[in-house]
């Protein structure tokens, strides 16, 4: 019976192999198929990817003027500055008179988003950039830079 058991393994040897071998070339033909270059590729269109311009400065204008040729016709001449640097924030607070002007400066040379507490959105101030903003409403104000992990201070008062 020995001589009979061992051609029934060698068989199912042989099979187990055949079935092994079957089993890796098909998983090649999917793969070779599978990473072949379409014949007749669909057209695709590309959509360019729009790049940030840095804003020009921008001055608020007193009420009346439009803001149309503003920066050739009108510079204010009651306005502060904090100056931003790699070293930080100078200086970090300042007081102001209702109607004045806060001014930043950006002396850089990477952008720096700025968000006011009395303004839901952050604005970002570009490498050599200044950005002016009309200090109207009285009070006690903050402003932080993200990037510097600062947080200024802007006083406004009455006179």
């Amino acid at each position: 019976m020995e001589k009979n058991t061992r051609p029934s393994t060698t068989i199912f040897s042989y099979i187990l192999i055949l079935f092994v071998l079957f089993l890796i070339g098909a998983i090649i033909v999917v793969y070779v198929i599978g990473t072949r270059p379409d014949p007749n590729p669909t057209p695709q269109t590309l959509t360019p990817t729009p790049t940030e311009t840095p804003e020009p400065s921008v001055i608020f204008p007193p009420e009346g003027l439009t803001q149309e040729g503003l920066e050739e016709v009108f510079e204010p001449t009651n306005k502060q500055t904090f100056t931003i640097s790699a070293e930080g924030v100078s200086p970090s607070e300042i007081t102001f008179k209702s109607g004045d002007y806060a001014n930043w400066v950006n002396n850089d040379d990477q952008e720096y988003t700025i968000t006011l507490s009395t303004e839901k959105e952050p604005f970002v101030i570009y490498p050599g950039a200044e950005k002016t903003y009309l200090l109207k409403q009285t009070g006690d104000f903050t402003f932080e830079i993200a990037e510097l992990s600062f947080v200024g201070r802007i006083i406004v008062t009455n006179e």
